[in-house]
């Protein structure tokens, strides 16, 4: 293959960006006399300096000399210099580039200029200076990069021309036929992943699918249907929970290949992967699941009555007692026993209900069963409690301020 270049190569661009760079009257010269003395006197004009440097005459300190000065200010004053130092490395990098792409098998000569001047510009911050041989070692960077570039077209042509195993069937129908005919999956097992896969159906949907092919089948079948209903189970809680992650739908949660929102090569698990049914089993293990009729079975419902009615005692007993004082005294002869006699009322009754709430709050821990929904009511409910106790706490003190306004 020629070394035809389909577009323009950033030589030809730097090179022509350096012409426009050193001609004219505003053109970028460098002082010779403070550089070296093989140098002219006075400003020296780059492209001049450039063929100079290719003199048998000049010394090798010299064009060390000039190469220090040119990255120095590439790396201190920006592009302007940048441009300059490539523009007097362009007859060298030319050379590289033509020796490694006139045997060029694969792939556009473009691309190894492009590799070869990043390796060049990457040498010019990174060359040291302090070293002799500058240019040499900053162009033998370029030209292990462009090196690198003809490596990895070789490699990518290699790899877009190997064949890829043919695929035994063209419909994953078939495969899944097969599958059930050498003993690899059962009916069932098949018609999970038709439905899941095959016709996108939703896996909270799966349940009620399956519970109708059941009514269908012999009883002798049904017991072997049993594991690929607890297996829809699993991955439904798996489905569910990553739900309650922020997935838009049962699909997106269960895609193997990523879903909406993921970057490429980001996959997810897949529900029928052994690390997610052991997840799923675990997950119910630790919450066992409620009573089949959605309510609390009978023997926890007798306990929460009979704590609530002890409860309910327990308040009265410990408002009467607040409150014995009043009850047991006659028709209040003046104020501040009226106002004594409210903040016994309110100190017990605060107390009793705050009572109430602690209680109902523990009981309805004690039976949530990591159930999110009755955690929450069970920390509202002790949050009800504490302020009830507070405002007990702080029943005196209104009563006291009471008495000031009214003159107690």
């Amino acid at each position: 293959m020629s070394a035809h270049r389909l577009t323009e190569s950033p030589l030809d661009t730097a090179e022509t960006s350096f012409r426009l760079l050193t001609t004219g009257p505003g053109s970028l010269p460098l002082n010779g006399s403070t550089i070296a003395a093989e140098l002219p006197r006075g400003m020296v004009c780059l492209r001049e300096l450039r063929m100079l440097l290719t003199s048998r005459h000049v010394s090798d300190d010299t064009r060390d000399a000039v190469w220090r000065e040119l990255v120095t200010r590439a790396r201190q004053s920006g592009s302007t210099w940048t441009v300059a130092a490539v523009g007097m490395a362009i007859p060298a990098l030319r050379m590289i580039a033509l020796s490694l792409t006139r045997t060029l098998s694969c792939g556009d000569p473009v691309d190894v200029d492009s590799a070869i001047m990043a390796g060049y510009l990457r040498a010019i911050h990174r060359v040291d200076v302090d070293l002799p041989d500058i240019r040499p070692r900053m162009c033998e960077a370029a030209r292990c990069a462009g090196q690198h570039a003809i490596r990895y077209m070789a490699e990518r042509q290699r790899t877009d021309e190997s064949t890829s195993p043919r695929r035994p069937w063209f419909h994953p129908d078939l495969v899944l036929i097969d599958a059930v005919a050498d003993g690899v999956l059962s009916e069932l097992d098949a018609e999970l992943i038709t439905l899941s896969r095959l016709e996108d159906v939703p896996l909270r949907t799966l349940r009620t699918v399956l519970k109708r092919h059941h009514r269908d089948l012999p009883p002798a079948q049904l017991q072997d249907s049993e594991p690929s209903s607890t297996a829809v189970d699993e991955e439904a809680q798996h489905t569910a929970s990553a739900r309650s992650q922020g997935t838009p739908d049962a699909e997106t949660a269960t895609d193997p290949k990523g879903g909406r929102g993921t970057t490429p090569d980001s996959a997810r698990i897949s529900p029928n992967h052994p690390s997610v049914a052991g997840r799923a089993r675990r997950t119910g293990q630790q919450n066992p699941a409620r009573h089949p009729t959605g309510r609390r079975p009978p023997s926890t419902r007798w306990i929460v009555t009979w704590a609530l009615a002890v409860t309910a005692v327990t308040v009265l007993l410990i408002a009467a007692v607040a409150t014995g004082a009043f009850a047991a005294s006659a028709v209040p002869s003046d104020l501040n026993s009226v106002l004594n006699n409210l903040r016994n009322w309110m100190i017990g009754l605060l107390a009793g209900l705050a009572t109430l709430m602690l209680t109902i709050g523990g009981l309805r821990y004690l039976v949530a069963g990591g159930d999110p929904g009755e955690v929450q009511k069970a920390k509202g409910a002790l949050k009800a409690a504490a302020f009830g106790y507070a405002l007990a706490v702080l029943a005196p003190l209104f009563v006291s301020v009471l008495k000031r306004i009214v003159g107690g």
